[in-house]
């Protein structure tokens, strides 16, 4: 048995920030005047406003780019207005750091809330639909007292502990018969082999928007998995299983954009 774990830590604390600093632009922004864009855009005069259809083609100018001609003009309202208006402009300034700051406090105290995904994505070994737990694609279908007598069949062993029935179609063969297993054969290469199953699996992570993933019979570490996930904006560590005869493990896997390793381990036992 394999037992993996990881540390991870979260990223981007300074989202807050940056949303509030925008806020900060737009209110300063919204004290200067019509007037001012259109200067900043390209007018020739004080006097002269851009059309609606113009401004709107027009990219957005620095939030508070002011000309010298603006200024010696009279600015907002007439030069007398213009003390007050940067005054006002500052007090914005300092009540948005304020906010900023509180955000940041915020985001580095407040409690991280995040969706964990498990998967049981099947080992080859497991993956196979000549096992008493899948069976799919006989018709008639394979009913409960069936598979329950197949079960029995499946782990019946002797004194000694030694499987009885041991191997597809040992502990099948007198309750399916030959059509049947010809057909759930025939099923289990359609739908169960590991070039059509990958493909599968890649498409359902891709749905998945938890932000941390847990994988267990997972094999194909090396060869699919890894690059799957970091394709899909994971970064993951993997553990394989102690036992000699098997090549899967656990993986774990986390969103980069959200996390970041601190550290892992693995008890094997």
């Amino acid at each position: 048995r394999t037992s993996t774990s990881v540390l991870v830590r979260g990223t981007g604390a300074a989202a807050g920030a940056s949303s509030a600093m925008r806020v900060l632009r737009r209110s300063a922004a919204a004290l200067l005047p019509p007037r001012t864009n259109a200067l900043s855009r390209g007018s020739s005069s004080p006097h002269c406003a851009a059309t609606p259809r113009a401004r709107a083609a027009m990219p957005p100018p620095p939030p508070l780019a002011v000309t010298s001609r603006w200024l010696s003009t009279g600015g907002i309202g007439g030069g007398g207005d213009l003390e007050a208006r940067v005054n006002q402009l500052e007090a914005i300034i300092r009540g948005q750091a304020e906010k900023i700051a509180a955000l940041e406090h915020s985001a580095s105290t407040a409690q991280k809330r995040f969706s964990v995904f498990h998967y049981n994505v099947l080992a080859d070994q497991y993956g196979s639909n000549l096992q008493p737990w899948f069976l799919m694609g006989a018709e008639p279908p394979v009913s409960n007292e069936e598979r329950k007598h197949m079960h029995e069949q499946f782990y019946a062993r002797d004194s000694d502990g030694r499987l009885l029935n041991k191997g597809w179609p040992n502990w099948s063969a007198d309750t399916l018969g030959p059509e049947r297993m010809a057909q759930i054969e025939a099923y289990d290469v359609e739908n169960f082999s590991w070039e059509g199953r990958s493909e599968k699996l890649r498409a359902k992570l891709a749905t998945v928007r938890s932000d941390v993933l847990t994988l267990v019979e997972c094999d194909h570490y090396q060869d699919f998995w890894s690059s799957t996930l970091d394709e899909l904006g994971f970064d993951s560590v993997w553990q394989k299983r102690p036992r000699d005869s098997s090549t899967d493990g656990c993986c774990i896997a986390w969103r980069k954009d959200t996390f970041e390793l601190a550290g892992s381990s693995s008890v094997r036992r």
